[in-house]
C-alpha cells in the first residue's frame, strides 16, 4: 500500500475551514505582515518596470491620534479584522468572490475598529473585536445614521476635544487674549461673531450654521481667535481639512469624504461665502449638478440607506464568520442580536440609484453626441495622427521632453524646440473641425485644475467651459472629450457598464454578415479573472468609431514602446494621448471629460439653474429604458435581460420597475398576469396563483378564463392590482430543455369588495 506523505496527512486531518494567516492565498501578492496588502485585480494587475500596477490595495495602517492601527497595542484587534476579511472570501460561507468587494468590506471593518478604539479602548486592546456587544452595535449604527464615517470615528468630538486641550493651557489662553486686545474693535467683533449669516448654493435656504453642542461660548470665541492668530485659516477663511486631519489623527484621504465634519467646522471659521466649498475642487464643472446636495443638506439629514446598509451587512458578515476564526470562537459575537436593531437604524434616506434622464434632456445630449461621433470622430483622430507622425519623425525616439530636461535647458539659456506645437502650426485642421476652433496642442484642462483661483468664479464654478466655447478647444482636450463621447454612446447603444467598455480588447469589434458586434467581458468578476465573455450587436457608426479609436490606440502604443512600455496598453482599445504618448483611459478621465462635454454643449439646466451632467451609469439605464418602451414593454423583458447580461429576468424587472410610475407598473403587471394565466405559464407563491384564479372564477362565474371578454378580464385584474390583492414578478428557471421564463403571482390579501 502506498502511504501519503506525513505532512499531507496532517493537513488533511486538520479542520480546513479555519481561517489562518499561515497559508497565503493566491489572490494576495505580498505578505500578511505588510501594512498594505496588494490584491490581484484580475488581468489588470501586472508588473511594469519592477513595480506592481493595477492591484487592489488594502491599507491596515489607519491613522489614530497616537499612532496607527498597526501598532503593537492594537495587534489583537488588527488580527481579528484581518481574519474576518480573509473569511469574507475564503470561508465556506463567504459572501463574495469579488476582491473589490473584499476591499469595500475591509473599510467597514476599519470603521468598526475605529469606533471600538474611541469608545472602549481598554476592551478593544484586550479583547479585539470581542469587545463588540449588542449595546455597542446599536450605538454604532446610531452614530453612523447621524454622522456617517464622521460619526463612527467621533471626528467632531475629537476636534472639539483638541480645541478644549488648547483652551486648557493657561499660557496659550493668555497669549491669545493679548493678541486679540491689540486688534481694532470692529475686527475683533467680526472674529468673535460665530453665528453669522452666510451665503450658500442651497436654494431652500437651510440653516447654514450648526449650533455647537460640546463647546461653551468662551471656548468657541477662543478657538476662532486662536485659529486666526496661528494663521490656520485658508484664503477663504475656512479651516483646511488636512490641518484638521493632522491635529485629530485621521488619514488625510479619509477626512475629505466627511461633509458632517466640514459642516461642524463652520462656527470656527471666518468665511461668509461658502459656495466655493459646494463645488468639489477636483471638478471643472461650470454649474452645480442637478443632483447636487449642499453640505448643510447632507449634514442635517440622515445617512443614505446604501451607506447604512453597508455597515449593517458588515456586522452581519462579522457574526457569520466568527465560527471560522479560532481566536474569536469563545467570543459572544455569534450571538449579536441584529434583529433587535430598530428598523429605522438599518437604513434611512433616499436610494442612491442612478435615475433615468428626462426625455428632453437625454435627447438633447445624445443628439449632440451622435452628431459628434458621426461628423467629428474620424477627422479628429486622423488629424491627431497626422501631427503625431510628424512629431515622431522630428523627435525620433525622444518622444517626451521631461520637466528636468526642459528646466536644465532653461537654466543654460538653451531654446528647446516644441515639436508638438511646430507640427501643429504646420498642419492646418480639416474643414470638418473648424467648429471646434482648435488653437493649440496642450490641454488647458490641467491648468484649470492646478490653478483654481484663475479658472473659478466667486461661487467656485469653473470658468473653463466658457473659455473653450469662446476661444476654442485644444487638440488634447478635444481628443479626450472625443474618447469620453465614444464610450458614452457605445454604452447607450450596447447597454453596457462603463468599466466593461474601458476594458475592451483591441479586437472587440467584429463584423459578421454585415452586422457589427461587440465582444467584452462582464464586469462581475471573481478571484481568478472569471469574467464571463459576452457579445452584443452595435450600430455600424458605433463600430466605425471604435475601429478608428483602436487605430489611434495602436499608434499610441507603438509610440509608447519607444519609452518604458506598459504591456497593458497592448490589451486595451481605449488609450488616451498623454505626455508619454499613450496611457490607458481611466474612469476618472472619462468622468471629467464627460462633464466638460456637457458644459461645452450647454446641456439643459433645471429650475434652480443646476445642470444635467451625464453620470456614468445613465447611458446604460437610458439604453435599457429606451429598449423597454420601444420594443414591447413587458414583451421585451426576455431580450432586455439577455442584452443587459442579467442572470434572471427578475433582476431586469426590478431594474426597470424603479423608473416606472404606479400606473405603468400596474398596466405591465396586469398584462403579464393575463398572459400567464391564459397560457398556463405561471408559478404560484406561498398562497398560490390558484387563489387568484378562484377570485376571477367567482367574479365572472366561470373558470374558463379564455371565454371571458379580454377587456373585462384586464379591467378587473387592474382593479385587484390597484387594491394590492396581488403582485407579479417574472423569473427565470432552468429546465432540462434550457432556461424558461415564468410569472410568479404573489397573492397578498383577500378581496374586500367587488
Amino acid at each position: 500500500m502506498i502511504s501519503l506523505p506525513k505532512d499531507l496527512v496532517e493537513y488533511l486531518n486538520n479542520d480546513n475551514d479555519q481561517i489562518s494567516l499561515n497559508v497565503k492565498p493566491s489572490w494576495l501578492i505580498n505578505n500578511f505582515k505588510d501594512p498594505i496588502w496588494w490584491l490581484k485585480n484580475a488581468n489588470q494587475t501586472r508588473l511594469v518596470n519592477d513595480k506592481w500596477r493595477g492591484a487592489i490595495t488594502i491599507d491596515w495602517g489607519m491613522k489614530l491620534p497616537q499612532g496607527r492601527l498597526t501598532d503593537m497595542r492594537w495587534s489583537k484587534l488588527l488580527l481579528h479584522c484581518q481574519l474576518i476579511v480573509i473569511a469574507h472570501i475564503e470561508c465556506p460561507q463567504a459572501a463574495t468572490s469579488n476582491l473589490k468587494e473584499v476591499a469595500k468590506f475591509q473599510r467597514t471593518m476599519l470603521r468598526i475598529s475605529e469606533y471600538l478604539i474611541f469608545n472602549a479602548p481598554d476592551q478593544a486592546e484586550l479583547l479585539g473585536l470581542s469587545a463588540l456587544s449588542n449595546h455597542r452595535v446599536e450605538m454604532l449604527l446610531v452614530d453612523s445614521l447621524h454622522g456617517g464615517i464622521c460619526g463612527t470615528g467621533s471626528w467632531c468630538k475629537r476636534w472639539d476635544a483638541f480645541i478644549q486641550s488648547i483652551y486648557s493651557d493657561l499660557k496659550t489662553r493668555g497669549k491669545v487674549k493679548h493678541w486679540a486686545s491689540n486688534l481694532p474693535s470692529d475686527e475683533r467683533s467680526k472674529i468673535d461673531n460665530w453665528n453669522r449669516e452666510i451665503i450658500s448654493s442651497d436654494p431652500k435656504c437651510l440653516p447654514g450654521m450648526p449650533t455647537p453642542t460640546t463647546l461653551s461660548s468662551e471656548e468657541l470665541i477662543f478657538a476662532r481667535r486662536w485659529l486666526k492668530m496661528e494663521n490656520m485659516l485658508d484664503r477663504n477663511g475656512t479651516v483646511p481639512l488636512l490641518t484638521v486631519a493632522d491635529r485629530i489623527g485621521v488619514d488625510r484621504v479619509r477626512i475629505t469624504k466627511s461633509k458632517h465634519l466640514i459642516y461642524h467646522l463652520r462656527p470656527f471659521e471666518q468665511c461668509i461665502d461658502y459656495r466655493h466649498q459646494e463645488q468639489a475642487s477636483n471638478l471643472c464643472r461650470e454649474k452645480l449638478s442637478h443632483r447636487h446636495k449642499t453640505i448643510a443638506q447632507i449634514a442635517t439629514t440622515h445617512c443614505s440607506s446604501s451607506a447604512q446598509l453597508n455597515l449593517y451587512q458588515g456586522l452581519s458578515y462579522l457574526r457569520r464568520y466568527v465560527q471560522y476564526c479560532d481566536s474569536l470562537k469563545d467570543s459572544q459575537l455569534h450571538a449579536l442580536n441584529l434583529e433587535r436593531i430598530p428598523p429605522e437604524l438599518k437604513g434611512c434616506g433616499p436610494k442612491n440609484r442612478t435615475p433615468t434622464l428626462p426625455v428632453e434632456v437625454a435627447l438633447f445630449i445624445y443628439d449632440h453626441m451622435i452628431d459628434w461621433v458621426l461628423n467629428l470622430t474620424i477627422p479628429l483622430i486622423d488629424y491627431y495622427l497626422e501631427i503625431l507622425g510628424k512629431v515622431i519623425k522630428q523627435q525620433g525616439n525622444a518622444l517626451r521632453i521631461s520637466k528636468n530636461m526642459r528646466a536644465g535647458c532653461d537654466a543654460l539659456g538653451i531654446d528647446m524646440p516644441d515639436y508638438w506645437e511646430n507640427a501643429f502650426s504646420e498642419t492646418p485642421p480639416p474643414a470638418e473641425l473648424k467648429r471646434l476652433g482648435i488653437w493649440r496642442v496642450g490641454p488647458i484642462f490641467y491648468e484649470a485644475i492646478n490653478s483654481p483661483k484663475k479658472y473659478r468664479d466667486a461661487a467656485g464654478n469653473s470658468l473653463l467651459p466658457s473659455i473653450i466655447r469662446n476661444s476654442g478647444l485644444t487638440l488634447i482636450d478635444a481628443m479626450l472629450m472625443n474618447s469620453a463621447v465614444i464610450v458614452a454612446v457605445t454604452a447607450a447603444f450596447s447597454i453596457r457598464r462603463i468599466q466593461e467598455l474601458l476594458n475592451l480588447h483591441p479586437s472587440a469589434v467584429k463584423i459578421t454578415q454585415g452586422r457589427n458586434y461587440l465582444d467584452f467581458n462582464l464586469e462581475k468578476v471573481g478571484i481568478d479573472d472569471t469574467r464571463s465573455p459576452a457579445c452584443r450587436p452595435i450600430p455600424s457608426f458605433v463600430g466605425k468609431a471604435l475601429n478608428k479609436q483602436n487605430l489611434l490606440s495602436r499608434k499610441l502604443s507603438d509610440a509608447n514602446k519607444l519609452r518604458k512600455h506598459d504591456p497593458q496598453i497592448d490589451k486595451l482599445l481605449f488609450i488616451r494621448p498623454s505626455n508619454s504618448a499613450g496611457t490607458p483611459l481611466c474612469y476618472t478621465f472619462f468622468r471629467k471629460y464627460l462633464d466638460l462635454y456637457c458644459d461645452y454643449i450647454e446641456s439643459p439646466c433645471d429650475r434652480e439653474g443646476r445642470r444635467w451632467y451625464l453620470q456614468s451609469h445613465e447611458p446604460r439605464r437610458f439604453g435599457a429604458m429606451s429598449f423597454f418602451h420601444l420594443c414591447g414593454m413587458e414583451n421585451s423583458l426576455p431580450a432586455l435581460t439577455w442584452f443587459m447580461g442579467h442572470g434572471d429576468i427578475s433582476q431586469t424587472w426590478h431594474y426597470i420597475r424603479e423608473e416606472l410610475t404606479g400606473a405603468e407598473v400596474t398596466s405591465i403587471e396586469v398584462a403579464m398576469a393575463t398572459s400567464a394565466l391564459l397560457n398556463q405559464q405561471v408559478l404560484g407563491s406561498v398562497k398560490g396563483d390558484k387563489k387568484l384564479k378562484d377570485v376571477l372564477a367567482n367574479h365572472f362565474g366561470s373558470d374558463r378564463l379564455d371565454l371571458i371578454d379580454p377587456n373585462d378580464l384586464d379591467q378587473y385584474l387592474q382593479y385587484l392590482h390597484e387594491e394590492g390583492v396581488y403582485t407579479v414578478t417574472p423569473h427565470t428557471i432552468k429546465t432540462s430543455n434550457g432556461e424558461k421564463h415564468v410569472i410568479v403571482i404573489n397573492y397578498s390579501k383577500e378581496v374586500t369588495h367587488a
